[in-house]
């Protein structure tokens, strides 16, 4: 059941639209306003490389983990060489012995 029924009460519905609350606003609340709305638009029109900076700057904070991070880093690096070298000596020689049989014997291809 349902006891709160509009306009049951004239009086109350008078006082109700009459009433107003009387609050005060903190001292400078519309300048801490406008300066919140201008950090929000600053930091929204922020560019990529920005973004990207304070995301590094987060993440790499801690010396410890700079070294892991250029570790690992060099670790791949190091073996992607090493593994285009392989690449590289492996088809050098391919071709020095595919040179070496045609100099010995000019008629085999």
């Amino acid at each position: 059941m349902n006891t709160n029924q509009p306009n049951s009460d004239p009086a109350l519905s008078r006082l109700l639209h009459q009433w107003q609350p009387v609050t005060e606003l903190p001292p400078r609340f519309n300048d801490r306003v406008w300066q919140r709305i201008a950090a929000e638009e600053a930091r929204s029109s922020a560019s990529l490389w920005d973004v990207l900076r304070q995301w590094l700057d987060a993440r790499f904070r801690r010396p410890a983990v700079v070294l892991a991070y250029v570790t690992v880093l060099m670790g791949v690096g190091l073996t992607t060489g090493y593994w285009h070298a392989r690449l590289d000596a492996a088809q050098a020689h391919s071709e020095l012995e595919a040179h070496y049989v045609q100099t010995v014997d000019p008629l085999q291809h």
